[in-house]
């Protein structure tokens, strides 16, 4: 069995999942994120959804989301942009912070093997899709800019002692 608490739990324990999406908005507000916090209320559960509008001033959106090949994939790579959605996806990496913000007033428990799962509410996070397009477009052009040329060591070290 595995069982989640989050760091702010035990001071929202008891509270509609209303009142703790909006202090999920403040800390996401306090972290510099631009976000959409909804909730949502079903029979034998709730959840929270996140939808990313901006991140924090100073991210470098290149690095906001990675490559990920589809299995049998040749190594994650592609040769062109339209292979993009032959060959894998974009995963917003940037969400991990998100999610673990939003998992501070989480309790969680689960058993896989005996298919047990249980939350104090659900958590469901992703990206607009212009911020989603724009980070992977920033990633893009970072992967098919030019590699800069590296400096052997050999010539380092000449360079350190003026040799050259």
């Amino acid at each position: 069995m595995t069982k989640h608490t989050g760091s702010k739990y035990e001071m929202t324990k008891g509270l509609d999942v209303a009142e703790i999406a909006k202090l999920v908005r403040k800390d996401l507000k306090k972290a510099g994120y631009r976000a959409s916090v909804r909730i949502s209320r079903y029979s034998m559960g709730r959840s929270i959804q996140v939808e990313v509008k901006d991140l924090p001033k100073g991210t470098n959106l290149a690095e906001a989301v990675e490559w990920v090949a589809y299995p049998g994939a040749a190594d994650g790579e592609y040769e062109s942009p339209a292979d993009i959605g032959n060959k894998g996806w974009f995963r917003p990496v940037a969400l991990t912070a998100v999610e673990n913000i939003v998992k501070a007033y989480q309790i969680a428990e689960n058993d896989l093997q005996t298919d047990y799962f249980w939350s104090n509410f659900h958590i469901s996070t992703d990206m607009a899709e212009t911020l989603r397009e724009t980070c992977t477009e920033a990633h893009i052009a970072k992967l098919s800019a030019p590699a800069e040329p590296q400096k052997s060591s050999q010539v380092e070290m000449l360079e350190t002692l003026g040799l050259l």
